[in-house]
């Protein structure tokens, strides 16, 4: 795997913490359609194998057809990573899908903040 710049001496916390921005991102982004149907399987099986590790249980049934492709999306990822490097590459993936997240991310903290006060 190709380590981004922006990873490079990044602790695990930091990694972390751009990790829960870039999911929340992205969940926000698939309530406005801006991630197809292929790259939201991708984040999935990213996103379960960094808080949930290796894939486990069994595969779904052919007739529970959305079910088993999330299966396979996190099963792809199965014993070839960690928990950490399945984070830095959902925000490697991220990087290329939208490059702008981040900016686009810090503000709509801002305005949320503003939001609440």
């Amino acid at each position: 795997i190709n380590r981004d710049s922006r990873m490079a001496g990044k602790s695990s916390e930091e990694v972390e913490k751009e990790f829960k921005q870039a999911t929340k991102f992205v969940r926000t982004s698939e309530e406005n359609k801006a991630i197809s149907s292929t790259e939201k399987l991708i984040f999935y099986g990213l996103f379960k194998q960094s808080t949930e590790g290796n894939c486990s249980g069994k595969r779904p049934s052919v007739l529970k057809l959305y079910e088993r492709m999330k299966y396979d999306a996190w099963k792809k990822y199965g014993n070839n990573m960690s928990k950490l490097e399945a984070m830095q590459v959902y925000i490697k993936k991220l990087d290329s899908v939208d490059p702008n997240w981040r900016k686009i991310a810090k503000l709509q903290i801002r305005l949320y903040n503003q939001y609440q006060s």
